[in-house]
């Protein structure tokens, strides 16, 4: 059986990927980084009959700890094998540039951009190791339109 980890699971794409590769198969590793939100996706899950094919982890992927400790899970629990990681965490922050305070556009830069380069650090030789894999990052549309108030 193939196996995922997913970023950014507890709404949107986020789980909505992780109900689709569970449909088509895949064991898949759901994150975020609050479970007390995780019964938007539970619901989603037994809805679709996908319970048993998905593992939901906090995984905050701003937290350098957290990372480490959802890659040791998920290597314990697949055997140091993975197909894919999706990353799609991810926020915004809203407002004039100039309005916008520094410590919340520090904010976006963890989760939007370290978050995806610390997450590709731990499971890219993984991948590797395991003769190829998919790295995928889900963005917003954001990343290439800019709209007024969005810092």
């Amino acid at each position: 059986m193939r196996s995922a980890l997913i970023t950014g699971t507890s709404s949107g794409i986020g789980l909505a990927t992780a109900v689709v590769l569970a449909s088509r198969g895949w064991r898949v590793f759901a994150t975020m980084r609050n479970l007390q939100k995780r019964s938007a996706l539970e619901h989603a899950l037994r809805a679709a009959g996908m319970q048993d094919n998905v593992d939901i982890q906090e995984l905050d992927v701003t937290r350098f700890e957290s990372i480490q400790a959802a890659t040791a899970s998920i290597m314990a629990r697949t055997g140091n094998t993975l197909d894919a990681v999706v990353h799609n965490a991810g926020v915004a922050a809203a407002g004039a540039l100039e309005d916008v305070p520094e410590s919340e556009l520090r904010r976006v830069m963890e989760t939007n951009f370290f978050g995806p380069l610390r997450v590709a650090q731990a499971f890219t030789p993984v991948l590797r190791d395991n003769g190829g894999g998919a790295l995928v990052n889900v963005l917003s549309v954001l990343s290439f339109v800019s709209m007024p108030q969005g810092a």
